[in-house]
C-alpha cells in the first residue's frame, strides 16, 4: 500500500521531479525483483527529491502500451528534447491505483479491492469507453502534447485498441506516434528517427498553436 502510494505521486507529479526517464524508471521497475522494504526506501529516497514547481524541460508526452523495452526508447526522447509525463504502461502506470480507497481491515478483501481500483486495462476486460476516458483525462491532467503508442507485435490485447485510442486522440489534433516492437535489446535506427522526427513535429505543433 505504501509502494503504491509514493509510486503514484512520482508518476503524477512527474514535472517536478528532478530525474530524467531513465533514472525514474529504473527506480519504478526495481519494484519487480526487489524485497518490497528494500523497493519502498529507493521510492522514498525518490520522492524526497520533488520539487516545488516543475523542473523538466522539453517537450511534455504521454505514453501507452505494455513494457518499457528497449529503455533506449527512453533515452531517445530525452535526447530528442522530451519526457514522459504521463505513464499508461501495463507494467508500470497500470499497476498503480491513483487513487486508492480506504482498505477494509481482511486482507484477502484489500486485495481484492486494490485490483478493482486499479486503472482500467484491456488485459483485465475492461470497456473500451473506459478506457478511453482515462487516457484522456491523464493526458489534460498531465499537460501532455503528444501520445505515443508502444506496443509489443502480437500482444492482443494491447493492441485491439491501439486502432481507437489513436483515432481518439487524432480527432482531437493531438499528434500520435505508433511504435511497435518486439522487446529487442536497442531501439533500430529507422525507430529513432521516427521518434526524434514525432518531438520536432509536436513542438512545431505546439508553436502553431500557441
Amino acid at each position: 500500500r505504501d509502494i503504491d502510494a509514493v509510486r503514484a505521486r512520482l508518476l503524477e507529479e512527474r514535472s517536478r521531479l528532478p530525474l530524467d526517464d531513465r533514472a525514474l524508471y529504473t527506480v519504478l521497475r526495481r519494484g519487480e525483483f526487489l524485497w518490497p522494504e528494500e523497493h519502498l526506501v529507493e521510492l522514498r529516497a525518490a520522492e524526497a527529491k520533488l520539487a516545488q514547481a516543475p523542473v523538466q524541460a522539453g517537450v511534455p508526452l504521454m505514453v501507452t502500451g505494455y513494457v518499457p523495452e528497449p529503455m533506449a526508447l527512453l533515452d531517445t526522447l530525452s535526447q530528442a528534447g522530451a519526457y514522459l509525463a504521463a505513464d499508461d504502461y501495463a507494467a508500470v502506470g497500470r499497476r498503480v491505483p491513483r487513487q486508492p480507497p480506504p482498505l477494509p481491515s481482511d486482507p484477502l478483501a484489500a486485495l481484492a479491492q486494490m485490483q478493482f481500483a486499479l486503472p482500467p486495462c484491456p488485459t483485465r476486460g475492461h470497456a473500451q469507453a473506459r478506457r478511453l476516458d482515462y487516457l484522456q483525462a491523464l493526458f489534460d491532467r498531465s499537460g501532455a502534447k503528444g501520445v505515443v503508442l508502444h506496443t509489443v507485435k502480437f500482444c492482443e490485447p494491447e493492441l485491439f485498441d491501439v486502432p481507437a485510442i489513436r483515432d481518439h486522440f487524432a480527432e482531437r489534433k493531438v499528434p500520435v506516434l505508433a511504435l511497435e516492437g518486439e522487446l529487442e535489446a536497442e531501439l533500430s535506427a529507422q525507430t529513432i528517427t521516427r521518434v526524434e522526427a514525432f518531438v520536432e513535429m509536436v513542438v512545431a505543433s505546439t508553436r502553431r498553436a500557441a
